[in-house]
């Protein structure tokens, strides 16, 4: 149901654009491309920001909650991003 597009950087959930930030789409895409496989925190703040961030989970938390709700994915019973407490995220790819 969602599609990515990495030559032109785009995203469709169920046939339709969605717009993201370039920090949204990189978060999809670190998800997407270990789909099924637990993204630790740190990797991610490491991938998308840099080293220098690699402590900073509260901000990662800010960006999954935004890029959730552009994606329709319904936190309290995620479909695409599952939260691992205390580990990270996980993308479910059905």
């Amino acid at each position: 149901e969602i599609a990515l597009d990495t030559v032109a950087r785009e995203v469709r959930v169920r046939g339709e654009a969605v717009r993201l930030t370039t920090t949204e789409y990189r978060l999809l895409e670190a998800l997407m491309r270990q789909a099924g496989t637990v993204v630790p925190h740190r990797a991610l703040l490491r991938q998308i920001w840099g080293e220098e961030y690699a402590g900073e989970v509260h901000s990662l938390k800010v960006f999954v909650r935004r890029l959730r709700r552009k994606i329709g994915d319904d936190p309290e019973r995620p479909r695409y991003i599952r939260t691992e407490r205390g580990l990270g995220y996980r993308f479910i790819a059905d």
